[in-house]
């Protein structure tokens, strides 16, 4: 299953998430809605560092068009990569799509969306861990050690010291902490911090981007789904469910004061530093007088995919024109 949620074109997008190891494909899409052309730069990271890709740089993408990249060709045997999408001219919409082959046959596919540039904080709602005693007997199995939750973190210009908390419906939050080397992606796994729909939120001494990597599956078949950071949730929002599989929405409040949400007219509370988790189906209508973040995440026992919520963009003002 993939899925991705409608999105701006950006002049900045961050991608966090993808590999490009033996047997990951992922595929690196740029479409240019607008009128004029746009100059595209693409930069890597990865767990050593830097990566030097001299055809990411300077790539012409003409109005209404699409140019599509082989990541593996701009960051080879690469397992955890970090893409910056920078564009000049106008701005594009990038996306990762990544897919997963073990030996002959697919197994796990993964639309990755943008997400806001780095900051000390990072909040990812509409994680589901599924419970180790489904994925343990698959991680066993040669070549699926890419199945289990996964958290990926980069401090692009600066070491950092970084707080991790895991926000669940009920309980107390859990917390880890560790150290980041400016310009080296980590990935965390998230095995062993407990399962169901959760919220992960990140604070770090130094900006950062993160990206949370899930799977579900059995003997059979895998599906993975990487989910990233959310823009903050401010005025109205829609939502529109594909007809498939459980989906909910996990609406995440990582201030220090309750925020009251509409939700198809209702008001949801949903606490400080705490989440609220909401069947979803069909469309729905969001109301946030506050900043929340929120996030669906669609699932089956094979399949599991994720849309974030964006709000709805302003109205663009009147432009005025003067003839001379």
């Amino acid at each position: 299953l993939a899925l991705s949620e409608c999105q701006e074109p950006r002049t900045e997008t961050w991608l966090v998430g993808g590999d490009t190891t033996t047997g990951r494909q992922a595929a690196l899409t740029l479409s240019n809605p607008g009128d004029v052309p746009a100059t595209v730069n693409i930069d890597i990271w990865g767990t050593t560092g830097p990566i030097s890709s001299p055809l990411g740089q300077g790539i012409l993408v003409q109005p209404g068009a699409q140019r599509v990249f082989s990541l593996a060709g701009l960051a080879p045997s690469e397992a955890s990569p970090v893409i910056r999408v920078t564009s000049t001219g106008v701005g594009v919409v990038a996306a990762l799509h990544a897919s997963i082959v073990r030996g002959l046959l697919a197994d796990g596919l993964s639309i990755v969306t943008g997400q806001p540039a780095p900051g000390t904080q990072r909040v990812i709602p509409g994680v589901y861990l599924a419970p180790e005693d489904l994925l343990g007997p698959i991680k066993g199995k040669e070549g699926y050690v890419d199945v289990g939750g996964a958290l990926r973190l980069l401090s692009p210009e600066n070491d950092a010291s970084v707080s991790v908390r895991i926000l669940r419906a009920s309980g107390a939050p859990t917390t880890t902490r560790l150290e980041l080397v400016a310009g080296q992606v980590v990935d965390l796994t998230l095995d062993e911090l407990g399962s169901g729909d959760v919220a992960i939120v990140v604070d770090s001494s130094e900006p950062v981007v993160a990206g949370v990597r899930q799977s579900v599956g059995n003997d059979q078949t895998t599906d993975t789904s990487w989910v990233g950071s959310s823009y903050p949730l401010v005025g109205s929002a829609a939502l529109a469910i594909p007809p498939l599989g459980e989906s909910r929405v996990t609406f995440a409040n990582p201030g220090e004061d309750s925020v009251a949400v509409n939700f198809d007219g209702r008001d949801v509370e949903v606490p400080a530093g705490g989440i609220v988790t909401r069947p979803v189906a069909n469309t729905h209508q969001i109301l946030a007088p506050a900043a929340v973040y929120a996030a669906v995440s669609v699932r089956g026992e094979t399949i599991i995919g994720n849309l974030q919520v964006l709000p709805t963009p302003p109205a663009q003002d009147s432009v005025r024109v003067i003839v001379r």
